[in-house]
């Protein structure tokens, strides 16, 4: 999420929105949160409402590190070794470009053995009739590895119920007060980005079907 595509990607708006609820959300769970960017000189720095999002995880210990890609527009390789040398066994993934970027690290971690999940109101692309080619393709990858398409509000629940099974009493009520707090303040965003990136702006089904890569 640099500067540049502020102005050239479809509902950047959103997609940013996505973000930030995300990095609340890992907050709230005490995920660890990584960045990645890439040719500095062409796309410019990180933006500066996730670079404070990332603040109060940073004083948290939360913020695992900001990796630059050198190479690749696609993946990040050094990123993949760090989560892999890390022992992480299931990453969420946001930002843009979905057919290059986010297909890529996609594939890479899960090709690693991890989980993957995107979160499809949370990615975005510049040209917004390339996103449902991605969406195929990251279909296509479910049928070899774990990756899977959540929206944020989805996952963020899903996660509530995994910790719930594992935390109790006032910290369990905590939790889950915090997230559905969370979910109320944001209701009204998280319905726009929803409309602006799902109902007209992607022209994608989930009935069609399509080859499973080998």
């Amino acid at each position: 999420m640099q500067e540049k595509y502020q102005h050239t990607v479809h509902h950047f708006s959103s997609v940013l929105a996505t973000t930030l609820r995300m990095i609340r959300f890992a907050e709230l769970f005490g995920i660890q949160v990584f960045t990645t960017s890439g040719h500095l000189d062409v796309y410019g720095s990180t933006i500066s409402e996730i670079t404070e999002q990332l603040n109060p995880i940073s004083k948290k210990g939360l913020f695992g590190g900001a990796f630059t890609k050198t190479e690749s527009f696609g993946h990040c390789q050094e990123l993949t070794d760090a989560l892999k040398s890390g022992g992480f066994s299931h990453v969420m993934i946001c930002g843009v470009e979905a057919h290059i970027a986010i297909k890529s690290q996609a594939m890479a971690l899960a090709s690693n053995g991890m989980t993957v999940h995107v979160i499809i109101d949370g990615i975005s692309n510049c040209n917004k009739e390339e996103i449902p080619l991605s969406l195929v393709r990251l279909r296509q990858l479910s049928r070899k590895w774990n990756v899977f398409i959540s929206t944020s509000e989805s996952i963020a629940f899903e996660i509530m119920d995994t910790l719930g099974e594992v935390v109790e009493g006032e910290e369990r009520k905590q939790l889950r007060d915090g997230v559905l707090a969370l979910v109320t303040e944001q209701q009204q965003t998280t319905a726009t980005g929803l409309r602006n990136l799902l109902s007209n702006g992607y022209g994608w089904s989930f009935t069609e079907d399509s080859e499973a890569i080998e």
